[in-house]
């Protein structure tokens, strides 16, 4: 009675190994190499993301100087209509040569705010990406309980 008791238990440990633990093994291997796998996209993505922020903050400062470029020209400009009001100084070159750098500096800082303007939008695109990623990633590990519940059954 002891002897098929034994054997009734050895039996039932083997289904059940071959039977519950080694899906639920097989599953847990699975979900491991996933789960690194959307770690390893994550930590990618976010890289990504604070590269787009560098770039971002760097076309910032960009910006500040062409403008300030900017509104130097410009006061120079001003300061120099003002100490000379007469027609001639038009014909002169050094006020053509004015206009040029205050057509450069208004050009640079036209440049600066476009680059600022797509760095926001890569930073944009990469958080969203990112937090797309998290969103997938969260749904893997919510997924396990009813994986391991399927199995169960």
């Amino acid at each position: 009675n002891v002897q098929t008791a034994a054997v009734t238990l050895v039996g039932l440990a083997s289904a059940l190994t071959g039977n519950v633990l080694t899906p639920l093994e097989e599953m847990h291997k699975h979900l491991e190499r996933r789960h690194e796998r959307e770690k390893a996209a994550l930590r990618h993505m976010e890289q990504q993301e604070m590269a787009a922020a560098a770039a971002l903050e760097e076309s910032a400062r960009w910006k500040e100087r062409a403008t300030g470029e900017l509104q130097e020209q410009v006061r120079d400009q001003d300061d120099k209509g003002k100490s000379k009001r007469s027609l001639l100084r038009l014909l002169k070159p050094a006020f053509a040569k004015t206009e040029d750098r205050l057509q450069h500096a208004a050009n640079v800082q036209t440049a600066a705010v476009e680059e600022l303007a797509c760095r926001m939008d890569q930073v944009a695109e990469k958080r969203a990406s990112r937090d797309k990623g998290a969103q997938t990633h969260l749904g893997s590990l919510q997924a396990v309980q009813g994986t391991r519940a399927r199995l169960l059954k």
